[in-house]
Formats: structure tokens, C-alpha cells, sequence
């Protein structure tokens, strides 16, 4: 008898091993199928990540190339500006001619009317254009100031706008 117990015991723990295992292998089981959930989610996510990173790569590809772009243009600008400085510079030289020929002008008026007088009456018409042309002569002066500021105006602006625009393309090749 004392072997039957001792085979009903066993058995009986045979049993409960096998119940327990049965149990773990469920346990396991339920955690693998877990895992598996948690790793599809975890595929997802990074699937997700990497479509937002190609999006957000195409986003700065695309904003470099405006900056790029943009830093084109103004480099342009610059170019263009310092051709207008050049222009400007010409135009004050051309300013500084006219009042060059105004001087002139008035002392051909004033010799002219000399001239005239020395010429008593038969100079009377010449010393009538003369005093015509001297009478235009003293208005050039205050034509030619204000061109000359117009001028000296347009050159600063020009200059302030060249130092706006290569501060602008500093700034985009810096970023």
C-alpha cells in the first residue's frame, strides 16, 4: 500500500506540476501575444516618425531653397544698387557741369552786355539778349543747388538701402 500512496502522491504532484506549467505556459503565451501587440504598435509609431521626418526634411529642403532664392535676389539687389550708385555719381558730375556752364554763362552775359555798351546803339539788341541771358544765369544757380540735393539725396538712399540688403544677405547665408 505504501507504494500505491507513494504513486498517488506522485501522480497527484505529477498533476499539480503539470496544472502549473499549463498555468505559466498560458501566463506566457497571453505575454507573448502582448509583446506582439506592442510591437506592431511600436512599428507603427516609428513608421509614423518616419513619414514625419521625410515631411518635415522635404519642409527645410524647401525652405532652404527659398532662403537660397531669396539670397539670389538680394545679392541681385546689390548689384543692381551699386550700378545705381554709379549712376548717381554721374549724375553729380553731370550737376556740377551745368553749374560749371551757369558760371560761364553769366560772365558771357556780363561780357556781352560790355560788349554791347561799347558798341553804343547799335549794341542795343545784343545788350537786351544779354541781360536775358544773365537774368536766366542767376536762376540756374538755385536749379543747379536743387538738383545737386536731389542728387546727394538719391545717393544716400541708395546707400542706405545697399547696407539694408547686404545686411539681409549676410543674414541668409548665415542661416
Amino acid at each position: 500500500m505504501a507504494a500505491v500512496e507513494q504513486i498517488d502522491r506522485a501522480t497527484r504532484m505529477q498533476a499539480s506540476a503539470t496544472q502549473e506549467t499549463s498555468v505559466a505556459l498560458d501566463q506566457i503565451e497571453k505575454s507573448a501575444r502582448l509583446a506582439e501587440a506592442n510591437i506592431r504598435a511600436a512599428d507603427e509609431r516609428v513608421q509614423a516618425v518616419e513619414a514625419a521626418l521625410k515631411t518635415g526634411r522635404t519642409s527645410v529642403e524647401s525652405l532652404i531653397g527659398g532662403v537660397n532664392a531669396g539670397l539670389q535676389d538680394t545679392q541681385t539687389s546689390v548689384s543692381t544698387v551699386a550700378r545705381l550708385v554709379g549712376v548717381g555719381r554721374k549724375i553729380e558730375k553731370v550737376v556740377d557741369a551745368i553749374a560749371l556752364i551757369t558760371v560761364q554763362t553769366s560772365m558771357l552775359a556780363v561780357s556781352g552786355s560790355v560788349g554791347a555798351a561799347r558798341a553804343g546803339e547799335s549794341g542795343r539788341g545784343f545788350a537786351i539778349v544779354s541781360n536775358d541771358i544773365r537774368a536766366l544765369a542767376r536762376e540756374a544757380p538755385s536749379n543747379v543747388e536743387r538738383a545737386k540735393d536731389t542728387a546727394r539725396g538719391v545717393l544716400e538712399q541708395i546707400a542706405l538701402l545697399k547696407s539694408d540688403l547686404e545686411q539681409i544677405a549676410s543674414s541668409s547665408q548665415a542661416e
